[in-house]
């Protein structure tokens, strides 16, 4: 019998590298000198190799369907609720350019969240606009609906809030392109040097700068695909109460990770590096909220 690419993958790594695996998806007493047929319990195996070997969604939609591997059927959180708080604040209120900034960031996250999940056919329903509640020094946005959009936006920003800063620096490594290619999260957080800087110079404007740097950060992105997998700087542990606390199942909660954090990490940097909290309510559990300085 010809073997699944899971299992081609698998025996892609040498021993040791097998034997971490199996010992990281709690299979390591089933191995037999690191060899093991992943088909016994390829939902716990492929999570391991994921963290190792960062795919694309083809690939990662071809080796779910391949092992067979449900990512339906999960309960998922009726509202996820993230507040972004800026420090910069008044006192009074946020200033647009962090609104700005927060808005973009909350939507770049989903419409990476979307294109992943329309990719495994899982995106069926429309995200609706979320509530926004603006109060002095943050903004909250109420994301709802039960779906696996709303869990997996949920899920990676949770994730990166509780990431220590030197960790989550180090994501900047893997590459993190914007979606928004002519900068829109510079235009916002650099809203009066952009005005005067466009201004004072007709020839080369802030946003045709913004455009270069887009670009340099698109080759930085292709040159470092080599580093490794962004799901490694997740312990295992965290990966799974998170994806469980969401309902994101987990073999998808690492290829989110792979696939978006290092946009997130972007995102958070270019928006003034807010304090991050999210909460759930419904689902698996409520009201549990995790923080931390971006």
């Amino acid at each position: 019998m010809d073997k699944t690419s899971l299992q081609t993958l698998f025996d892609s790594f040498d021993r040791n590298e097998r034997i971490s695996i199996m010992e990281e998806a709690g299979l390591a007493h089933l191995a037999v000198a690191g060899n093991f047929d992943v088909n016994i319990a390829p939902e716990r195996i492929l999570p391991a190799v994921l963290r190792r070997t960062p795919v694309s969604d083809d690939k990662f939609a071809f080796l779910v369907s391949e092992s067979r591997i449900a990512l339906g059927g999960r309960l998922l959180p009726d509202m996820v609720t993230v507040t972004l708080s800026f420090s910069a604040a008044t006192y009074t209120g946020i200033p647009i350019t962090g609104l700005t900034a927060a808005s973009i960031l909350i939507w770049e996250v989903t419409a990476r969240v979307a294109s992943v999940l329309n990719g495994l056919s899982l995106h069926q329903e429309e995200l609706r606009p979320p509530g926004v509640n603006v109060t002095p020094g943050s903004v909250s946005f109420s994301l709802g609906g039960s779906t696996l959009l709303v869990s997996g936006v949920g899920f990676l920003i949770a994730c990166h809030a509780q990431m220590l800063p030197q960790d989550a620096a180090s994501l900047t490594y893997y590459g993190g392109a914007l979606l928004s290619s002519v900068g829109l999260v510079d235009l916002a957080v650099n809203w009066f040097k952009t005005i005067r800087e466009a201004i004072k110079d007709d020839s080369e404007t802030q946003l045709n700068r913004i455009k270069v740097r887009q670009a340099e950060r698109e080759l930085g992105a292709e040159e470092r695909k080599t580093v490794g997998s962004p799901a490694t700087l997740i312990s295992p542990e965290n990966i799974a109460i998170e994806s469980r606390q969401f309902g994101v199942p987990e073999p998808l909660a690492v290829h989110l990770l792979n696939r978006v954090l290092p946009a997130l990490q972007d995102l958070s940097i270019a928006s003034g590096r807010p304090v991050a909290s999210v909460s759930s309510e419904g689902g698996t559990g409520s009201g549990r909220a995790m923080s931390a300085t971006s």
